[in-house]
């Protein structure tokens, strides 16, 4: 409740670490720790395709003119989504052109490292994946509160101006392999558990949902 408010209300960040206690091994920390440094990653990339294809000039003239600035900003997500996702190939690109071009190394040490290129860019996919998968469970929860506690709460009318998290997964999927699409086994459970989450949350009473929230927004 606190991340969903965070992003919905004016919940600060602290109080998402603050508000429960996880307990984890050292492989699920290492794995936290790779899905993280991924995700920023292709954040970083995506703020990077934002100044690279010019859009804050754009978006200016755009609003200047009187035209319809909602339609051209979430263009303009999805290009950065692309430009992101174009660096991630353009490195996998890179990385098997050095292994294959190597002509120091042997065959089975080539294979290896264009394999071990693949997987990586296969991992680091699947945790940006993953990151639009709980970004539109973000937005999907906050749009429960708001459709059952609307008045009760102090909710924004949205959760930003991007287009919706699932729309933006939708594009990134068919940008990367057209019609044949990659889901990795922990977006799929991903996705079942927030999907579980969210179907809890609507068998709620309006007064239970709300004291869900109660230690949160004071």
């Amino acid at each position: 409740m606190p991340t969903v408010l965070h992003f919905w209300s004016d919940v600060d960040a602290t109080r998402i670490t603050k508000s429960t206690t996880t307990l984890y091994d050292e492989p699920m920390e290492a794995m936290a720790h790779r899905l993280t440094v991924d995700q920023l990653d292709f954040i970083m990339m995506h703020e990077l395709g934002h100044v690279v294809l010019d859009h804050p000039r754009r978006l200016k003239a755009e609003r200047d003119s009187g035209f319809n600035i909602k339609i051209v900003r979430h263009e303009f997500e999805y290009a950065a989504d692309a430009f992101a996702l174009g660096l991630m190939r353009s490195k996998l690109v890179a990385n098997t052109r050095i292994a294959t071009e190597a002509p120091d190394r042997a065959d089975d040490a080539r294979v290896k490292r264009v394999t071990d290129g693949l997987r990586d860019y296969q991992s680091s996919l699947g945790g940006v994946y993953l990151l639009f998968v709980y970004m539109d469970f973000i937005q999907r929860a906050g749009e429960l509160l708001q459709t059952r506690l609307k008045g009760k709460l102090r909710l924004r009318d949205a959760m930003d101006s991007h287009p919706r998290a699932s729309d933006r997964l939708d594009r990134l999927e068919l940008t990367n392999l057209g019609e044949y699409l990659y889901t990795s086994p922990l977006e799929r459970y991903s996705r079942q558990f927030m999907q579980t989450v969210l179907d809890y949350g609507a068998t709620l009473d309006d007064e239970a949902l709300l004291q869900s929230t109660i230690g949160t927004l004071s």
